[in-house]
C-alpha cells in the first residue's frame, strides 16, 4: 500500500502473485508458521523451473554472512563453521557478530552458514585440495534460558536426537556430540519471580524462565536434565559466551 495506508510492500514478494499465475506456488494458511497465517507452498512445476535454473548456474550459495581466515584455493586447513541462527542471528541484535568478532580475535579461522538439522551450533570441516569434509564433532551451545525454552518447547530432546541421526550417518556414531552449557554453574540458574497461585505454590521447586502454568520447567526439571545429559554427552560448562 501507499504512504496513506501506513504499509510498505515490499516489490520482490509481490513477484509471488506470478508465481502462483504460473503454478510454481500455492498460497495456503497455517496459523502456526507465522504472524499473518500465509505461507506458500513450492509445487512441482516450480520444483522444476528451480532445477533447471540451478544447473544453468543462476542459484549459488549465499556468500558466509561473517568470516575470517577463510582457507584459500588449495589450502589445507581445518575451519569452524557456526550456525548464522547462533547468538540470536545476525539481523536480531549485535550477539552474532560481537561472538564472531570474538571469534576473529582468538585467531580461529571460521565463517557462518545455515547449518542443517543435527549439526549443531558449531561444525567443523578439514579444508583441502580437494573440498572439505567433515569432522566428527558437533556442538550445540545452550544458555540458562535456551534451556528452559527448549524444554518447555520440546527441542531439547528433539535436537539430542537429531544430532544423534547426523553422527550415525555422517560418522557411523563415532563423533563427539558437545553441549556448551553457558551460566548453568555460575548461579545464573535462578528462579522466575511469577506472582500466580500457581508457582507460589512450588516455592521449594520455582519455575525457570516464565511461569509454570504455561508450560516452563521447574528448576529440579532443569538440573535433572542437565544431569541427564551429562550422564550421556561430552557437556562443558562455561560462565560467559567468550570463555
Amino acid at each position: 500500500d501507499g504512504a496513506a495506508g501506513g504499509r510498505v510492500r515490499c516489490a520482490a514478494f509481490q513477484q509471488m502473485a506470478t508465481l502462483q499465475t504460473l503454478l510454481y506456488v500455492k498460497e495456503r494458511q497455517d496459523k502456526r508458521a507465522c504472524e499473518t497465517g500465509v505461507v506458500y507452498e513450492l509445487l512441482e512445476a516450480g520444483r522444476e523451473a528451480a532445477a533447471t535454473l540451478r544447473s544453468a548456474g543462476e542459484a549459488r550459495p549465499a556468500a558466509p554472512l561473517m568470516h575470517s581466515g577463510r582457507p584459500g584455493a588449495g589450502e589445507a586447513a581445518v575451519l569452524l563453521l557456526v550456525d548464522d541462527r547462533e547468538q540470536g542471528g545476525a539481523w536480531r541484535g549485535a550477539g552474532l557478530r560481537e561472538f564472531c568478532a570474538a571469534l576473529g580475535r582468538s585467531g580461529a579461522r571460521y565463517e557462518t552458514r545455515r547449518l542443517g538439522d543435527g549439526a549443531g551450533d558449531f561444525s567443523f570441516v578439514a579444508c583441502s585440495p580437494g573440498g572439505q569434509r567433515p569432522l566428527p564433532l558437533l556442538v550445540e551451545r545452550k544458555g540458562v534460558d535456551d534451556i528452559a525454552a527448549s524444554l518447555k518447547d520440546g527441542r531439547w530432546g528433539k535436537q539430542q536426537e537429531a544430532m544423534a541421526r547426523r553422527n550415525e550417518a555422517l560418522f557411523g556414531g563415532g563423533a563427539t556430540v558437545r553441549y556448551i552449557l553457558e551460566g548453568v554453574r555460575a548461579g545464573r540458574l535462578t528462579p522466575f519471580g511469577c506472582p500466580c497461585g500457581r508457582c507460589a505454590g512450588r516455592a521449594a521447586d520455582p519455575p525457570v524462565g516464565g511461569c509454570s502454568a504455561k508450560g516452563w520447567p521447574s528448576m529440579r526439571q532443569v538440573t535433572e536434565a542437565v544431569a541427564a545429559l551429562e550422564a550421556t554427552h561430552d557437556v562443558v560448562h562455561t560462565r560467559t559466551p567468550d570463555e
